[in-house]
C-alpha cells in the first residue's frame, strides 16, 4: 500500500477477519453478463441526464 497512499487508518479490525464475503448472507458472484447489463444502464442513464 505504500506506493499508493500517504497514509491508512483502520478504524476497526475484526479479530478473524477473512473476506468481505463473510459479512453477507448472499455474496454470491456477479455475472460478466450482468455487469455488462449494469454498466449499459448506467451509460443510457447519464446520457438521458
Amino acid at each position: 500500500m505504500q506506493d499508493v497512499v500517504d497514509e491508512f487508518v483502520c478504524m476497526m479490525r475484526p479479530h478473524h477477519y477473512f473476506g468481505v464475503g463473510q459479512f453477507y448472507i448472499d455474496f454470491t458472484q456477479t455475472s460478466d453478463e450482468e455487469v455488462r447489463a449494469l454498466l449499459n444502464a448506467s451509460r443510457a442513464h447519464r446520457s438521458a441526464s
